[in-house]
């Protein structure tokens, strides 16, 4: 019994997701990976899980660091 407690779980581990952008995201994603400090990979794990699952909550961010926020489309008001 013991023993099971140390075997992984291959049906857990995080799976590999592949995405073509346009250009145009690509380079805002960049941009918001640059002035956030997080990589592309965190901020498209971020928005792709607020998206499939908008009801839960997001654990708080690390101390120190922001929750990225992805930005605003060209054009759109900064105000409400």
């Amino acid at each position: 019994m013991e023993q099971d407690r140390w075997q992984l779980d291959p049906s857990r581990f995080p799976r590999r997701l592949d995405l073509e952008l346009p250009v145009a995201v690509l380079e805002q994603l960049e941009h918001l990976s640059t002035s956030t400090g997080y990589s592309l990979a965190e901020l498209a794990a971020s928005i792709l899980s607020r998206a499939a699952a908008p009801s839960l909550t997001p654990e708080p961010p690390e101390p120190g660091r922001e929750e990225p926020t992805p930005p605003s489309p060209k054009g759109a008001a900064d105000t409400p």
